[in-house]
């Protein structure tokens, strides 16, 4: 696992390096949610072959939703994301195929112009967490 974190990150990869997670840092992280992504795409090369895009302020997604996305892409998807009760959420999952994609991508917005553009086959879950954004202490409540 790789997270990607600012220069400035009050010590947030300090301690996703005690958890045993890989911390890369991104300059750009600024920019927007693209930069992140690029981030750690790259610095998963060469070794990856697929890439589970999963958002650091959503914590509640559950370990089988990871599982069913993997499974997916082992099945032959070349883009994988939950569902839970009709609507589309996080994390989602992308193939090698898409790798030059990924690399090209700028903005705030992340992959969404590439999940517009591409098939991607929606995974049902029963996993609440995949909606559960937080963005403010009253978020976790």
């Amino acid at each position: 696992m790789i997270a990607v974190v600012p220069p400035q990150d009050g010590g947030v990869a300090d301690a996703l390096r005690a958890l045993g997670c890989e911390v890369t840092l991104c300059a750009q992280a600024d920019s927007g949610m693209a930069a992140s992504l690029v981030q750690a795409i790259t610095a998963s090369l060469p070794q990856a072959e697929a890439w589970l895009v999963a958002l650091g302020d959503m914590p509640y997604v559950a370990p089988s939703t990871l599982r069913a996305l993997c499974d997916a892409l082992a099945d032959g998807a070349d883009i994988a994301a939950p569902v839970f009760e009709g609507r589309r959420g996080n994390p989602v999952a992308f193939n090698a195929r898409h790798l030059p994609a990924l690399l090209a991508l700028e903005g705030e917005h992340g992959a969404r112009a590439l999940l517009k553009s591409a098939p991607v086959v929606e995974v049902a879950v029963d996993d609440p967490g995949i909606l559960r954004d937080i963005d403010t202490p009253s978020d976790l409540i």
